[in-house]
C-alpha cells in the first residue's frame, strides 16, 4: 500500500493565500520513496531545493518553478500527475522526469517544459500556446493517450527524440473553432516521424488550425498544383541529426480529399508539390495517410496540402539538363513551346535573384545556362494558351561538367 501525504498549509515561511493551499519549497529536499505519494491539494511553488526519487506527486493547482537550477533530480523516476481542473505549468523551464495529466479540465503551458521520461495525456489535452514541449525520451511509446492531444495553436511546438527507424507519433490537434470545419471540434490531425535510421535526431511539429494564406498566399501555386488547403497547416523542423525521415498525414476523407502534400518555399514565395504518395485503408482511425520522405535538416517548414490539376497540360517541363557541350540535353527545351509564341519566361536562383528573363521563349533560343554555376534554379513562366492566360512554375537543376 502506497503511504500517503497529504499537504494542507504552506511547508515555508509564507502565510496561506486565501482559501488555497500551496506548497512553497524553500530550499529543502523533498524525497519521495517508492510506493510513496506525495498529495498537494493546491499550488506547487519551487523557489528552491530539489525532488527525488521513484513515488508520485499528485497536484490539484499549478505548478511555478521560480528557480534557474535543476528540480528534479536526474537519477529519480518521480511522476508528476496533474489531477485537478485547469492547471498550468508556469516560471522558468521545469524538466520533469515523468508528467501525467487527469483530472477535469485540460491543461496548459505557461513556459517551456521537458519530460525526460513518458507523458501521460490520458483523455485530457495539454495546450503548448506559444511554448515547447520537448519529449527527451527516444521510446517510440513514451508518449500515450486516450483520446487527448497536445494543442500548439499560439505557434508552440512539440519536439520529440529518435534513436531508432520507427514510428514516433505526435498526437496533435486543436480546440479552436475553425469556421471551415464547423462540425469538426475538437479537430484532430496527428502526424508521424519515421528516421530512416537509428541515429539520434529532435524532430519538431506544429498544427496551426486557420488558412495559412495569410502568411502563405495560396494563389502562388507550383506546376500542376490547384485548391490549396484554406483549413490548417503544419510547420515541422528537424532540431537536431543528420537522418532523413519519412513523414505521414493522416486524414478522413469525408471532411478532406487532397491528394498532394505541398510545403512552401519562403526564398521564392510559392506552395510547390512535394508528394502524391496516399494510401487509402485504416490508420490511427483515420481512412487515409500521405507520405514523402523529407532530407535531413528542414527548419520551420510550412506544409499542408493540395489537389492536383486532372486537366491534361498544355506544356511538359524537364526539370533537369546538363550543358556540358556534349550534344545532348545542353539546353532546356519545353516541348510545344513554340505553339505558344505569347509568353513570357523567368528564372531565378535559390535566393531569388533574377538570372534570365525571355519573351516568346521558344526552343529556337532556348536557355543554355550560360555563366551560371550547377544547382537548382525557379522558373516562372506565363503564356497565352488559347487566350486563356495561364502560369507554370517549377524547378530545374543544372548538372554542368567538370
Amino acid at each position: 500500500m502506497k503511504k500517503l501525504v497529504f499537504i494542507f498549509l504552506v511547508i515555508s515561511s509564507s502565510s496561506v493565500l486565501g482559501l488555497k493551499a500551496q506548497l512553497v519549497n524553500n530550499n529543502q529536499l523533498i524525497h519521495v520513496e517508492n510506493d510513496g505519494l506525495l498529495y498537494i491539494d493546491g499550488n506547487y511553488v519551487h523557489k528552491s531545493g530539489l525532488i527525488l526519487g521513484e513515488g508520485d506527486i499528485k497536484l490539484t493547482g499549478d505548478w511555478t518553478n521560480s528557480s534557474s537550477d535543476k528540480v528534479f533530480l536526474r537519477a529519480g523516476t518521480v511522476t508528476v500527475s496533474f489531477v485537478g481542473g485547469s492547471q498550468s505549468i508556469n516560471g522558468t523551464k521545469t524538466a520533469f522526469p515523468n508528467l501525467r495529466i487527469s483530472g477535469s479540465a485540460d491543461k496548459s503551458l505557461g513556459t517551456d517544459t521537458e519530460i525526460s521520461g513518458s507523458l501521460s495525456l490520458n483523455d485530457l489535452n495539454l495546450h503548448v500556446r506559444r511554448y515547447s514541449l520537448s519529449v527527451l525520451s527516444p521510446d517510440v511509446n513514451a508518449i500515450s493517450r486516450g483520446s487527448g492531444f497536445i494543442t500548439t495553436d499560439d505557434r508552440g511546438f512539440l519536439l520529440r527524440n529518435t534513436n531508432s527507424a520507427q514510428t514516433y507519433m505526435f498526437p496533435l490537434g486543436s480546440t479552436e473553432a475553425n469556421p471551415l470545419y464547423p462540425n469538426t471540434n475538437p479537430l484532430f490531425r496527428p502526424l508521424s516521424f519515421v528516421p530512416e535510421d537509428s541515429r539520434n535526431n529532435t524532430f519538431a511539429a506544429s498544427l496551426n488550425n486557420y488558412d495559412p494564406n495569410a502568411e502563405f498566399s495560396r494563389n502562388n501555386l507550383g506546376s500542376s498544383l490547384k485548391n490549396v488547403s484554406d483549413r490548417y497547416f503544419f510547420v515541422l523542423s528537424q532540431v537536431s541529426g543528420i537522418s532523413k525521415a519519412k513523414v505521414n498525414f493522416y486524414q478522413n476523407t469525408a471532411v478532406e480529399n487532397n491528394t498532394a502534400i505541398v510545403d512552401w518555399n519562403r526564398t521564392l514565395s510559392v506552395w510547390e508539390k512535394l508528394s502524391t504518395d496516399l494510401q487509402d485503408g485504416m490508420f490511427n482511425g483515420f481512412n487515409r495517410v500521405l507520405s514523402h520522405n523529407f532530407g535531413a535538416g528542414i527548419r520551420d517548414l510550412p506544409v499542408t496540402f493540395a489537389s492536383v490539376a486532372t486537366t491534361a497540360q498544355p506544356l511538359k517541363f524537364y526539370n533537369a539538363f546538363s550543358p556540358d557541350g556534349d550534344g545532348r540535353n545542353d539546353t532546356w527545351l519545353i516541348p510545344d513551346i513554340d505553339l505558344y509564341p505569347d509568353n513570357n519566361l523567368t528564372i531565378f536562383n535559390r535566393w531569388g535573384d533574377e538570372v534570365f528573363k525571355a519573351s516568346s521563349y521558344s526552343n529556337a533560343r532556348p536557355w543554355d545556362g550560360s555563366g551560371l554555376q550547377s544547382g537548382t534554379y525557379f522558373y516562372v513562366l506565363n503564356v497565352n494558351v488559347n487566350g486563356d492566360k495561364q502560369t507554370f512554375k517549377g524547378f530545374i537543376t543544372m548538372v554542368k561538367g567538370n
